[in-house]
């Protein structure tokens, strides 16, 4: 299966998917707004934390909406400092928060 995007600096065959093990791996395809568009994710589930490297860093997000081609993450940081063509890791655990009576 090809994955189509519109990234002029990668081709499209680079992203054939091929192993279990390439399912926690994806590529930025566009930000906007916040959230990121990332191809490649085959094995993540909603809710779930995903790591976008950039050449400053790395930046986390939150898997959202899932379609068959694609992952749209909502970004925990600014998203002047990602551009299409990114890589992005599942990190295998669910977003979450430790809540105690303070907070109730």
């Amino acid at each position: 299966m090809k994955i189509v995007f519109n990234c002029p600096m990668l081709r499209t065959t680079d992203f054939m998917r091929t192993s279990s093990k390439d399912k926690k791996f994806g590529v930025v395809l566009s930000v906007a707004d916040g959230v990121a568009r990332i191809s490649g994710l085959e094995s993540v589930k909603a809710g779930e934390m995903i790591e976008i490297s950039t050449p400053r860093g790395s930046i986390n997000s939150i898997a959202l909406n899932l379609e068959l081609e694609q992952v749209s993450a909502l970004l925990l940081d600014a998203d002047t400092k990602i551009s299409a063509g990114s890589s992005a890791r599942a990190l295998g655990q669910q977003a979450g928060l430790f809540v105690g009576y303070h907070l109730l």
